[in-house]
């Protein structure tokens, strides 16, 4: 879904672009703005933990700068209670007025959104989507860091393709696992699995040989 949201907007309301279907494979929503409208945080994102892993794409253009950040559309519970979705909310809302000092702009609470998404599952799928979308290095360390829970959620959550360039990384070097594999299974996911196992080198560290 693709929203290019016009500089006479000057303000959103609370939930204006949050979606409450509750259903599968619901797309994620690009959000293309040269001004940033007041309540914008507060018009995309919800705080609470809702099961669902759609994305909220930000893509701002404008005097100050070139930005694009991907937020989960809902923030867990106990997140919000420590204060990520106000900072959240007060963020953009700095980057909106313009007497601001950018230099207080505190742009690595949107940069790394995806650690407060409102579950684990959604929380690695966010940050998978948020390097694609931008190459963040604090992204880039998160996924090497827990690149088996990364692969799960992808395999659970996404498509084939998606997982395939997931372990096509260059700084991702996916070990074998049972439970991975079990999912790749489960959906035919041939291809991605034979990409897997080469980067074993189709070798466990038993020294066991797997059969593609």
């Amino acid at each position: 879904m693709e929203i290019n949201l016009p500089a006479s907007i000057k303000k959103v309301g609370m939930d204006a672009f949050v979606c409450n279907a509750r259903r599968d494979k619901i797309q994620d929503m690009n959000i293309n703005m040269t001004t940033i409208p007041e309540g914008l945080a507060l018009a995309i994102i919800r705080p609470g933990n809702i099961h669902r892993t759609r994305c909220i794409n930000v893509h701002i253009d404008n005097q100050d700068g070139i930005f694009n950040f991907v937020l989960p559309c809902s923030i867990s519970a106990t997140a919000s209670v420590y204060g990520a979705y106000s900072n959240i909310v007060n963020v953009f809302n700095q980057m909106a007025y313009r007497g601001h000092d950018k230099k207080l702009w505190n742009l690595k609470c949107l940069e790394t959104a995806y650690l407060h998404a409102s579950y684990p599952r959604y929380v690695y799928v966010v940050a998978y989507k948020t390097y694609r979308k931008t190459k963040n290095k604090y992204t880039k360390e998160f996924l090497a860091d827990r690149q088996k829970y990364v692969a799960k959620a992808i395999a659970l959550e996404m498509e084939e393709k998606d997982f395939i360039d997931f372990v096509k990384l260059d700084f991702i070097n996916l070990k074998y696992d049972a439970d991975i594999v079990k999912c790749l299974e489960k959906q035919n996911w041939n291809v991605a699995l034979a990409y897997m196992l080469n980067e074993e080198k189709e070798k466990d560290s038993t020294g066991n040989t797997f059969v593609i």
